[in-house]
């Protein structure tokens, strides 16, 4: 490895990059988990419904959530990895792919409902699969996942975007 400026290698630079990829990943994911049960949590309590409706899989929403913490991670580590012009620190520059990433984590959350659909209480047909993916995927709790990774992509992205010692002014 070339010595970088400081005596630094370019590998140190890699790790660094990637470690702070890492850390970033996992504190939106941590507060994405934290934003979507806090919001399920209220929801079931004041619609006095279970999150998961009667003669589903128990199974099929913390799968499907686990999945969709993971994405949300994926989709703020590697941005923080490669990088996000300077030029592009504003909210309103930013809204756009947070609200795609957000679409994104909700297609796949729907997905996965559907194949646990599918699988879990024996094998199922595709259609049923499909159902229940479109079904689940509107229902009252569903939503709740593009809402709250929304934002959380967003702030991810400006404050990335902005750079470690920006004015936050």
């Amino acid at each position: 490895m070339s010595p970088a400026p400081g005596g630094a290698t370019a590998g140190d630079h890699d790790h660094d990059r990637m470690g702070g990829a890492i850390g970033w990943a996992a504190g939106a994911a941590m507060a994405y988990l934290a934003l979507v049960f806090t919001t399920w949590g209220f929801l079931s309590l004041f619609l006095e419904r279970d999150v998961v409706p009667e003669g589903h899989s128990r199974f099929m929403y913390p799968i499907a959530t686990t999945v969709a913490i993971l994405l949300v991670a994926i989709l703020v580590g590697v941005p923080r990895y490669t990088g996000i012009r300077r030029d592009r620190a504003e909210p309103s520059r930013q809204f756009g792919a947070a609200i795609a990433g957000a679409g994104f984590v909700w297609l796949v959350f729907g997905a996965v409902v559907g194949l646990v659909a599918m699988i879990a209480p024996g094998p199922g047909d595709l259609g049923g699969a499909l159902g229940t993916a479109v079904g689940l995927g509107l229902q009252d709790f569903a939503p709740v996942i593009p809402i709250t990774a929304a934002p959380i992509l967003l702030i991810a992205r400006v404050l990335i975007a902005r750079g470690p010692g920006a004015s936050r002014a």
